[in-house]
């Protein structure tokens, strides 16, 4: 029997009452990636409509780029594009899943989203206790340091959250934005220094795609550089810019609008850490309005 395959033709869904996606052999979309669960997510029609749903995977279903709750169901409408690890599905007409490949960057590609929207949408990802626990290793993290130290530890918070091969945070002065930590070497933040000054300037959530254009030579070897993507947050309380946190990948899944989303959570955390440190003033909402988290 062949195998299925979520990259072959197009998936009827049909009148299924149930299809199962993930890497298991029994699922009715095989998508064989190791980022996927053996059940991943399942679609379900109810009443004429498919809902989506993530079945507690390891890795997340993502919708239109946005992670979705575990468990909770989401109306698939025409065009709606599904993620799970490395594969991407979209809901085609006539109730179909047809997968797509991942976008060729060529050269640099870039975007740009306001930051107040990011933090609405990046919140949902969190639960309550997620959010608590965050602000609960940001604060240990400046307890009885310096700005420099506790910001080095606060990139740890970003790591465990975040996946990515290296970071930086830029604090805000009086006329620049400035890098006072970056792991794993401080070079990062010259690399990441044009994103970062773009998202200062626009206040806004910056994500951005490069494959540099020429082969590289290491050791008489020539090969194609990997892809590498890079995201920057502006770290905003109330009007103020505190800084900028930024992250970049190489060689792996790029970054997306959801990782960027999660980021702004995280940078807005970090500033209500840095604003409690030197004695300011903590509003509940930051500056994105009232939290809304899924359970």
């Amino acid at each position: 029997m062949r195998e299925k395959t979520a990259s072959a033709a197009p998936h009827e869904l049909g009148t299924r009452s149930v299809t199962v996606l993930g890497r298991s052999a029994d699922c009715d979309v095989v998508v064989s990636d190791p980022g996927v669960s053996r059940r991943h997510a399942t679609i379900e029609l109810v009443m004429d409509q498919h809902l989506l749903r993530d079945e507690g995977s390891s890795n997340g279903t993502f919708l239109n780029g946005l992670r979705i709750a575990p468990g909770k169901a989401f109306s698939l409408r025409e065009g709606d594009v599904i993620e799970l690890g490395n594969e991407r599905l979209v809901y085609g007409p006539g109730a179909r899943l047809v997968a797509v490949p991942p976008p060729v960057v060529q050269g640099a590609a870039s975007a740009s989203f306001p930051t107040a929207d990011l933090v609405r949408d990046g919140r949902t990802t969190f639960t309550l206790d997620e959010l608590a626990e965050l602000d609960r290793e940001l604060a240990a993290a400046f307890a009885g340091a310096g700005r420099i130290i506790g910001l080095e530890r606060a990139l740890s918070c970003v790591e465990r959250r975040i996946d990515a091969d290296a970071g930086a945070v830029f604090a805000s002065d009086s006329w620049r934005v400035r890098a006072l930590a970056a792991k794993p070497v401080p070079g990062v933040a010259v690399a990441l220094a044009a994103l970062v000054d773009r998202a200062s300037s626009s206040l806004e959530g910056q994500l951005e795609h490069a494959r540099p254009p020429q082969e590289v030579v290491v050791w008489a070897e020539t090969a194609v550089p990997s892809p590498r993507s890079a995201i920057a947050a502006p770290m905003i309380h109330g009007n103020d810019l505190v800084g900028v946190l930024a992250l970049s990948r190489d060689g792996k899944k790029l970054f997306d609008r959801a990782d960027l989303a999660r980021l702004a959570v995280v940078g807005e955390r970090i500033a209500l850490a840095i604003l409690a440190r030197e004695g300011g003033e903590k509003t509940p909402h930051g500056y994105g309005g009232p939290i809304t988290t899924r359970r």
